[in-house]
Parts: C-alpha cells; structure tokens; sequence
C-alpha cells in the first residue's frame, strides 16, 4: 500500500475508505456521503481527491490481490496497523472514526465486513465504546 503524510487529510480518507470497501464493495450511497459531507466538509479535501483516494485505495488492495469479501480476513492486521499509523492524532482518529461510522451507515446497513473493520479501529486507537 502506498503511504501517506501523518496525520494528513490523504491518510484519513483513506481510512474512511478502507472501511467502505470493508466488504469489498462500496454502495453509491456511501460514495455520496463520502464525496459529498466527508471530503469537503471535514477532511479539507476536494471531493475528486475522495475519489481519487478510493481509487487509489482499489488499486492497492488490488495489487494486494484482494479479490473481495472482509478486508480483515485478507490484510493482515500488521498492514493494516501501519495504514493507521498514519493518523496518530487523538482528535483526528475520534474524527475519521465518526466520520467512517457514518459513512458505512449511509446505505442503511452495516455489514459484518465494515463493522469488524470499525471495531478494529476502535481497539487499535483504544476510542471508548459507543454507548447505548
């Protein structure tokens, strides 16, 4: 996978998008929701650099010969451990993880997929659970 600067808007949206593709699959609502509120409104990016990230993000995944299904049962979570190094930030990892939670939501259905991914986030970057 390619990397990105730390902390940088690159890095987060390709976190969110990472979890869009979580079950290998991203629904036209959720690229909505990410073109739309996610890039231009809070990770300071264009909604054609989202798109260019998501599409960045296919191809490495591609190159990873990921064929579809969990991205967790395909990456190996040292991979996936370094991709999320790349935010570091408290603030930004709160941000990106809201951000993705909604994102992933926006098709009205959370697959197994983006919520083992979202979950993983969770651990890694120790965020409290959701409460309710």
């Amino acid at each position: 996978m390619r990397s990105f600067p730390i902390n940088s808007p690159e890095a987060a949206a390709r976190i969110i998008a990472l979890v869009v593709l979580g079950d290998g699959h991203a629904s036209p609502s959720e690229f909505e929701s990410i073109t739309r509120q996610i890039a231009s409104e809070k990770l300071g990016i264009t909604p054609d650099a989202m798109l260019n990230i998501m599409q960045t993000t296919c191809e490495d995944l591609l190159m990873e010969r990921f064929i579809g299904g969990s991205i967790l049962s395909h990456l190996d979570k040292s991979s996936l451990r370094s991709i999320l190094f790349e935010v570091n930030d408290p603030e930004l990892q709160e941000q990106v993880f809201e951000l993705a939670s909604h994102v992933a939501l926006s098709d009205q259905h959370l697959s197994e997929g983006e919520a083992d991914l979202l979950e993983f986030l969770r651990e890694e970057w120790k965020l409290p659970p959701a409460l309710g």
